[in-house]
């Protein structure tokens, strides 16, 4: 038997089944219309993780990296860092506008550290370095650290319209020559805005360079720079510690160029931090007394320049020294009595006669030395201390030893 049929029969039932196929695929496909990706999105914005919603484990071995793209250290979730958007589409707020140029009055026995670099790590332009400089007036130099970026020549052509001073440098010895070579072309023969020229900075604590390096180092680019018509000090700047372990380097030096932070001693609170610098300045003094190191063109008592010291705002406490806005300026403020000059109209030190008397007893040689501050060898009228920072530096990456604090030594702006 032989069957046949008519498909238009069949045509109402197959066009319901199709509609019915249609509807449960649409309602599949529309039960997650906007899923988020689980990991980042190839566009501008950087995703962040958010450390305070993971686990006590996970939080211990994270490291993160910021909006700028700088590696943050493992366990930092105070200041800044931990305000993190738990969001990985959220952007960062737009940064604060400067701060109005400074209104106080000059306080020339003081100079302040600068870093001519943006929150991103690149190079400020030239108007941006004069706006800043314009706010450091307050000040009798400020510190610079390296000669990337043009920076002796930005920075000296600002200084040379506000009346500052440079304490130029070399941040190491990598590229010694050509270094050397940038700093006398930016002066371009005028050196009179120059205070000081460090080669190198903390070479010793790095473990970058041996004591006999820098020295070599420190004399070889003294030499270059009286031919280049330099008359001013040269000097290996490093911490309290390593001069203390390397007299060699404060006698190559023209003067003994320290870094010394109250900070990073657990028993000092902010309140301390001046005596505690003071203290670290008496043994550097103290040092050199005993190796008979005195200047050498003048025969005076060889001084002793503090050439970064401050206290962050924000981060993680270590033992009693915690930071904190108010702690912060309670420190400027202990630091900046403790290095008080009577020729600043701040006063000096309550001692300060007594111990000048006692040296005119005791030493033949006072009479060179009667005008100096006998707690730091510098004369009246002299920078004894350099304030660390002028600003936050957000390029900045913590590591096992900053306790989150690196990028919040800023003084000014906020």
């Amino acid at each position: 038997m032989q069957w046949t049929c008519s498909c238009n029969s069949y045509a109402p039932i197959l066009l319901l089944l199709l509609a019915l196929l249609l509807l449960l695929n649409s309602n599949t496909v529309s039960a997650h219309p906007l899923r988020r990706r689980s990991s980042p999105s190839n566009n501008n914005n950087n995703w962040l993780p958010n450390p305070l919603s993971l686990g006590q484990d996970a939080t211990a071995a994270l490291t993160w990296l910021d909006h700028s793209a700088n590696q943050l250290s493992n366990n930092v979730v105070h200041g800044l860092n931990s305000a993190l958007p738990p969001d990985p589409n959220t952007l960062p707020s737009p940064p604060s506008p400067p701060p109005p140029p400074s209104t106080t009055s000059p306080d020339k026995n003081y100079g302040i550290a600068y870093s001519p670099y943006t929150a991103e790590g690149t190079c400020k332009p030239a108007t941006q370095i004069t706006h800043d400089l314009a706010q450091l007036t307050s000040y009798a130099l400020v510190r610079i650290y390296g000669t990337d970026c043009d920076q002796t020549r930005l920075v000296l052509a600002a200084a040379r319209g506000l009346g500052l001073q440079v304490f130029a440098g070399l941040f190491d010895l990598r590229h010694f020559t050509d270094d050397l070579a940038l700093i006398i072309a930016a002066v371009g023969g005028d050196w009179g805005r120059i205070h000081t020229i460090a080669i190198g900075n903390e070479l010793l604590n790095s473990g970058q360079n041996t004591a006999a390096e820098v020295v070599g180092a420190v004399q070889a680019a003294r030499a270059t720079l009286r031919a280049a018509g330099y008359p001013g000090p040269v000097v290996a700047v490093d911490t309290v510690a390593a001069h203390l372990a390397n007299p060699a380097v404060c006698a190559a030096s023209d003067y003994c160029a320290a870094n010394c932070h109250a900070f990073f001693d657990e028993e000092v609170e902010a309140a301390g931090a001046g005596a505690f610098v003071r203290g670290q300045v008496g043994k550097l003094l103290e040092m050199m007394e005993g190796d008979g190191d005195r200047d050498g063109d003048t025969g005076k008592r060889k001084k002793v320049v503090i050439t970064e010291s401050g206290w962050p705002h924000a981060g993680q406490a270590n033992g009693k020294a915690v930071p904190s806005l108010e702690n912060q300026r309670a420190a400027v403020r202990s630091l900046r009595e403790a290095f008080a000059r009577s020729g600043s109209g701040a006063g000096a030190d309550a001692d300060a006669d007594a111990d000048a008397d006692a040296d005119a007893d005791a030493d033949a040689d006072a009479d060179a030395d009667a005008d100096a501050d006998p707690k730091t060898g510098e004369e009246d009228g002299e920078v004894g201390l350099v304030l660390f920072s002028s600003f936050d530096d957000l390029w900045k990456v913590d590591n096992g030893y900053t306790f989150g604090a690196e990028k919040f030594w800023g003084i000014l702006g906020h």
